[in-house]
């Protein structure tokens, strides 16, 4: 069984986003979407403060319904 982790912000899920996952879920059995907050300040001093659009609860959930149709597609944050 093959399983692929497609981990990023999202913000917003963008169609180049949904062409990676529908490639990957054509080729894969499993797919995890993995909607992340980006904290690289935490660990590199002079990396900048991420500035997100989207809650990471509205990045979820526009990821969540771009995702309906895909069967073997699932989505965490």
């Amino acid at each position: 069984m093959s399983h692929a982790l497609i981990p990023g912000s999202y913000d917003p899920i963008t169609n180049g986003h949904m062409d990676v996952i529908a490639r990957a879920a054509a080729l894969c059995d499993q797919v995890t979407v993995a909607v992340m907050t980006n904290d690289m300040y935490r660990y590199v001093p002079d990396a900048p403060h991420k500035q997100y659009c989207f809650s990471m609860e509205t990045r979820y959930a526009m990821v969540v319904a771009a995702c309906a149709d895909l069967a073997n597609v699932t989505v965490v944050s």
